[in-house]
């Protein structure tokens, strides 16, 4: 628990050491009534000095939750003080002040997962993007997939030749297929070519 939670915790305790049957005593509400709980919470309500007989301050209410209050704790530490949490146990609304902290631990923990979200997928796709050149072999994922993906296309001949047999077979499917093919052998080609150099001694043995 920080300095904070500490002094927050200390504002509570002392708050519960009021009686209940002098916590109306302590509390006029903003049509200036003392000890009258309203439906509608929203406004100005006046909390008696925990200290001083005739002090009283104003703790303001809006949106359904304690904002502020005019003592000189809340003016310097812009934290719940000890008038807060009297009309907090009066009117059982929450702080202003803890609900935006719990929004801007949330965000930050949303923000933190995104950065972590994106590392992942930026190692991901350098991992897969990424060309190693290992002992004079290009070790590129992608390659190894193609040739994997080729290595299946060479064992399905044996499929393509049975569908031969297959009647009504849909022939716009397999246009679709002959040109998925003949557009990869000519991107290979077109590497091929950009990379003509890596190939001599294929071409000269050819």
């Amino acid at each position: 628990m920080g300095p904070i939670e500490n002094e927050l915790a200390r504002h509570s305790f002392s708050t519960n050491t009021i009686q209940d049957d002098m916590l109306s005593f302590m509390i006029i509400n903003p049509l200036n009534e003392i000890g009258n709980s309203m439906e509608d919470s929203n406004g100005k309500w006046t909390v008696k000095s925990f200290t001083g007989e005739a002090q009283w301050y104003q703790v303001n209410v809006s949106n359904n939750l304690i904002q502020n209050c005019t003592c000189p704790n809340f003016a310097s530490r812009q934290i719940p003080c000890k008038h807060t949490h009297l009309l907090k146990r009066f009117i059982g609304l929450d702080f202003a002040y803890t609900v935006q902290r719990e929004n801007n631990h949330l965000q930050l923990q949303r923000s933190l997962a995104s950065e972590h979200e994106v590392a992942v997928v930026n190692e991901e796709v350098e991992n897969e993007t990424n060309t190693v050149v290992v002992g004079g072999r290009n070790n590129s994922v992608w390659l190894q997939r193609i040739m994997a993906q080729n290595t299946t296309l060479h064992h399905q001949r044996e499929d393509l030749e049975q569908l031969m047999d297959v009647p009504g077979i849909d022939e716009a499917e397999l246009q679709v297929i002959s040109g998925l093919l003949g557009e990869a052998m000519n991107r290979i080609d077109t590497l091929r070519n950009a990379n003509s150099s890596c190939f001599r001694n294929l071409n000269t043995q050819r």
